[in-house]
């Protein structure tokens, strides 16, 4: 049987099957820091009757077990609904890779296992996971480019009016997206494009992204997503709200610093507890809505934290944030 370990009101719960107790005490300790409750077994038949218990969120199977090999017991589920399965060992070859991927062992991590390399794998393999669901782009949340030739034109104080009026129509947009109810999909698509000239207008860049990638999904799909479309687009516009408020306050020959790449060896930063809270679920592989409801806050509240860490971090995206603050220590 396995062993249960954290403590029990985690939101995720994660199996690890290996049988070197010091492999299976690093990637359970890796886990908890990332808010994963873990069970472990030490055998193929600890496995099985591990995933015949209970449902997990998560399955990281080392493929030299004694008894019954990794690959075969994947056989042997295959009628069955697993969970995101990584597998270990201490040699990973194409041919091995080519063989597990039918099995539903898309990722395989190389011993000796680093808490880098495994979260990062694992936020690939949620993702993988659900599928329909599509990530903001890389970039910046607004196009600095695009705002500093509007300031040049416009002026920066009409520019801060624009800006108000767009932000407040934007939010209109949102608003009547989450109107939308049933199956009303072209309702949902008439909506979003009139978002999308509003976030076009003052260069949501993450924001205009995602639109897009929403208007290539089939009927089908994006019936099933169109609600976590919105909350998405949502906490989008709530981001690009909170750099633009960023970038129309700062001093003129400092504002390129959203886009800045960052330079470890002369920077000092400092996150919040909460901030750091935000990083840790973000490197899980954990949604802006997951994050919140991990927390007990809004969804809104995770995007100003998220933002105010790509300013601090001098990043452009959540996946660059989480390895400069690793870099720099700060998730130590």
């Amino acid at each position: 049987m396995p062993h249960a370990f954290a403590n029990a009101d985690a939101k995720r719960r994660a199996l690890v099957v290996d049988d070197q107790p010091s492999t299976t005490m690093l990637v359970r300790a890796i886990l908890e820091h990332a808010g994963y409750r873990v069970d472990e077994s030490h055998s193929g038949k600890g496995a099985m009757a591990a995933i015949a218990a209970a449902p997990y969120d998560l399955l990281l199977l080392d493929l030299n077990l004694p008894d019954i090999p990794a690959l075969q017991l994947l056989r042997d589920w295959q009628g069955m609904a697993l969970p995101p399965v990584l597998g270990m060992t201490s040699g990973v070859t194409p041919e091995l890779l080519e063989r597990a991927k039918p099995l539903r062992m898309r990722h395989i991590l190389e011993k000796p296992i680093t808490r880098a390399n495994l979260l990062a794998t694992l936020a690939t393999a949620i993702g993988e996971a659900r599928g329909w669901e599509i990530e903001p782009c890389e970039g910046a949340p607004i196009d600095v480019g695009l705002l500093e030739q509007m300031r040049a034109n416009l002026g920066a104080a009409l520019l801060r009016r624009f800006v108000e009026q767009a932000l407040a129509d934007a939010w209109q947009c949102i608003d009547q997206l989450k109107s939308v109810t049933g199956d009303d999909i072209g309702s949902w698509r008439e909506r979003i494009k009139a978002l999308d000239g509003v976030a076009r207008s003052f260069g949501a860049h993450r924001l205009i992204h995602l639109i897009a990638a929403a208007s290539l999904l089939p009927e089908d799909k994006l019936r099933d997503a169109a609600s976590t479309l919105t909350q998405q687009c949502d906490s989008l516009l709530a981001e690009a709200q909170v750099t633009l408020d960023a970038w129309l306050n700062t001093p003129v020959e400092d504002a390129d610093r959203i886009a800045r790449p960052p330079d470890p060896a002369h920077t000092q930063v400092e996150i919040s507890e909460r901030e750091r809270d935000v990083l840790r679920l973000t490197a899980a592989g954990k949604t802006s809505s997951e994050t919140a409801t991990e927390l007990g806050i809004t969804v809104r509240a995770v995007t100003y934290h998220v933002t105010n860490l790509l300013l601090k971090l001098r990043v452009a995206n959540k996946t660059q944030a989480v390895a400069t603050a690793m870099s720099l220590g700060l998730l130590d």
